[in-house]
């Protein structure tokens, strides 16, 4: 319901997550109760998001419709979460995503941000039950992308390769989801397999995350005047998946190519200005700079964290 979701928004709002902010008001406004304010809030996050024609189109609806009687419901608090340490902060984010499992256990965006807490915990036991939940819910192709990003996240190879094998309608119609397979893939041990998974993104659909995860797997292939160049063109391009430049990133660090992870976090900054991990991890190159000491060790261990922004900020003078 309504009462259930709108909390969880708020939560999002709080932790600067604009785009996850984003999806859940606009599940919410598709929940009972039915109100005219929550269209305010979904306004705003559009604004947040950067999408100011519907941000504008739903603040005119609600401009329209006028102000029901019945008061909007709210997270109780919000200033006290605010004021909360950021392991507290995240436990609350926890407590709610598993009470809405637990009240609306078909609400699949809740049961991917599930998944997401459980790998996060290594809470091993529960993961394949929820993997199993997830593909039963038969969600749309972004949940799905979601899911498995969770699982590459976490290095879960072998589960996410099964998980995407069974994903196989959403594969033939989600371009998001070819780049995911071919990623498993690659990380699965098979990079031609995975160039050939890749390359079945159509030409029109092949934008910067095309090209940036194409980069891995060239790499992996030993292919570097051609990962060069798609590195190159996935910088032109713009990627938009922040999962893709999380990915990258990891391995420029590993290949030590600072330069190059600079240039990818500009990148990302700019195509993605409201996402504030990518802005953490680039802010923390800068200063690695000044101390280079143990600078490898702590960028790595950065991005291989940076999805849960809590803990990250938690470790984070």
């Amino acid at each position: 319901s309504l009462h259930d979701a709108l909390p969880i928004c708020e939560i999002y709002s709080a932790l600067n997550r604009p785009d996850d902010a984003l999806r859940a008001f606009q599940q919410a406004a598709d929940l009972p109760p039915r109100d005219s304010a929550i269209l305010l809030h979904l306004a705003r996050a559009l604004a947040s998001a950067g999408h100011t024609e519907e941000a504008q189109a739903a603040f005119a609806r609600f401009r329209d419709l006028g102000p029901n009687k019945a008061a909007l419901p709210h997270a109780p608090g919000l200033l006290n979460f605010l004021s909360l340490a950021p392991e507290e902060q995240y436990q609350k984010y926890r407590a709610g995503v598993e009470r809405t499992v637990e009240r609306s256990p078909d609400n699949a965006e809740a049961q991917v941000r599930y998944l997401g807490i459980l790998l996060a915990e290594h809470n091993q036991d529960k993961v394949a039950a929820s993997v199993e939940k997830i593909l039963d819910l038969k969600p749309t192709c972004d949940l799905l992308a979601q899911a498995t990003d969770e699982l590459l996240n976490a290095e879960q190879y072998l589960i996410a390769d099964g998980f995407v094998k069974r994903a196989t309608d959403t594969q033939n119609r989600c371009a998001q989801m070819k780049l995911d397979v071919a990623l498993v893939t690659l990380h699965c041990g098979d990079p031609r397999a995975a160039l050939a998974q890749i390359d079945l993104v159509s030409e029109p659909a092949r934008s910067g995350d095309y090209f940036l995860a194409r980069t891995q797997i060239l790499t992996a292939l030993n292919e570097p005047v051609q990962a060069n160049q798609s590195f190159e063109h996935g910088l032109a391009h713009s990627a938009t998946h922040p999962e893709i430049y999380r990915q990258l990133a990891l391995w420029l660090i590993k290949q030590k190519r600072y330069a190059d992870v600079e240039r990818l976090l500009l990148a990302a900054t700019r195509a993605l200005p409201n996402n504030s991990d990518l802005s953490l991890l680039r802010d923390l190159l800068a200063e690695s700079k000044a101390n280079s000491q143990g600078a490898e060790a702590s960028l790595y261990d950065f991005a291989s964290r940076w999805p849960y922004s809590a803990k990250i900020w938690s470790s984070t003078p």
